[in-house]
């Protein structure tokens, strides 16, 4: 229970989320140029929305103290030890 990182989990969480909920490249990248172009905004959209999910998470806190997001962290690594053991 102690040695479970809430940061690390929260930050693959974000990331994961970040990538289910960011469009691909689409079509269009026939040529060098359009392809450095589509992963720019790709890759601005993908840092926007991972922005955002950290901003709620802020205010998630800020608005419920008693339920921080790494205390849920916690506590479900608690019990899915506890279950799987």
């Amino acid at each position: 229970f102690t040695k479970i990182r809430p940061t690390a989990v929260v930050d693959k969480i974000i990331e994961t989320a970040v990538d289910v909920f960011t469009p691909g490249r689409g079509t269009g990248e026939n040529t060098w140029w359009m392809r450095s172009l589509r992963l720019l905004e790709h890759k601005a959209g993908k840092t926007q929305r991972e922005l955002d999910i950290r901003s709620e998470i802020r205010r998630w806190d800020d608005q419920m103290p008693f339920l921080h997001h790494e205390l849920l962290v916690r506590y479900a690594a608690g019990f899915l030890s506890s279950g799987l053991a």
